[in-house]
């Protein structure tokens, strides 16, 4: 019987922790001017290329989010409510606006 339990929990388990993973796959990258921007939509494309980037700076080069924001529609609703500081925690490279 122990048997038996312990299988059902890691199956449990094994589908519990593919259920609950995001990918972070699809890239927007920030083409705003200003620190103001990071939080604006608008201000960013889908896969574009980025330049500049570097480990510093103080707006975000391109932002990682997961696979199903693929539309400015669904980046808006995925960035509503975020500060500045989460968004750059999205962005592995950084760079500088004024």
């Amino acid at each position: 019987m122990k048997k038996y339990f312990f299988s059902v929990l890691a199956v449990g388990i094994a589908i519990s922790s593919v259920a609950f993973t995001t990918k972070l796959n699809q890239q927007w990258r920030f083409d705003g001017t200003t620190e103001s921007h990071i939080t604006d939509y608008t201000k960013y494309t889908l896969n574009g290329t980025p330049s500049g980037c570097s480990s510093l700076g103080n707006a975000p080069c391109v932002i990682s989010v997961p696979d199903e924001v693929n539309t400015p529609a669904q980046l808006q609703n995925f960035l509503a409510g975020k500060s500045a500081a989460e968004i750059m925690d999205l962005s592995a490279q950084k760079r500088s606006v004024e």
